[in-house]
């Protein structure tokens, strides 16, 4: 049976964090991949998108791909900080 939830990202996080106890610490390892496992899901999931609406005219098709653009652009700046991100996102363009 599929339960389908309204969940945040903080409900994501929750209880991941560094404790300075080895159980406590366990417990958040194994968070940590468990939540990787969503977050690669969600990728690989909106990769395919990416592809369904590669080349396509229409403006919806325009419009996710942009909002898919700029998903992609914030994650990096997240994840990498402002300078690496752009560095990335420079040579991602230069592919294109």
């Amino acid at each position: 049976m599929k339960v389908k939830a309204i969940i945040t990202g903080s409900d994501l996080t929750e209880g991941i964090g560094f404790y300075g106890d080895t159980h406590h610490d366990n417990e958040t390892m194994e968070r940590l991949k468990q939540l990787a496992m969503v977050l690669e899901d969600v990728v690989f999931d909106l990769e395919n998108l990416d592809r369904q609406v590669k080349d396509r005219r229409e403006g919806s098709a325009k419009e996710i791909k942009w909002q898919l653009d700029t998903m992609r652009k914030d994650l990096l700046w997240i994840a990498f900080g402002e300078e690496i991100a752009e560095e990335v996102i420079k040579l991602l363009e230069e592919e294109k």
